[in-house]
């Protein structure tokens, strides 16, 4: 199985895509975001009375997409912030 990944991951991401670049680049931002919006939406989601299966996949979703919110509307818009998340500081803003 781990070899059948690797073929299909040699395959369809070994070549340049814009997708694969900006997924690469919030890879560290996501990273440091991520344990910090799991607290957050632990805190809220288990106060509820939802099945621990779907509490645990309504976290999931809510912290990824906050990660990659932050990531995309935040982090990525305001230069002085670039360089505290691991990204290259650029002289012109993102358009």
């Amino acid at each position: 199985w781990i070899l059948t990944v690797f073929a299909f991951g040699y395959k369809h991401l070994n070549s340049p895509s814009k997708t694969l670049d900006y997924l690469s680049q919030a890879a560290y931002p996501v990273y440091i975001l991520h344990m910090i919006f799991l607290y957050l939406w632990s805190l809220l989601i288990f106060r509820t009375n939802i099945a621990p299966p779907l509490q645990f996949f309504v976290i999931v979703i809510c912290t990824g997409l906050s990660c990659m919110a932050v990531y995309e509307f935040i982090i990525r818009k305001i230069r002085i912030l670039r360089p505290l998340f691991g990204l290259k500081y650029q002289q012109k803003p993102n358009v």
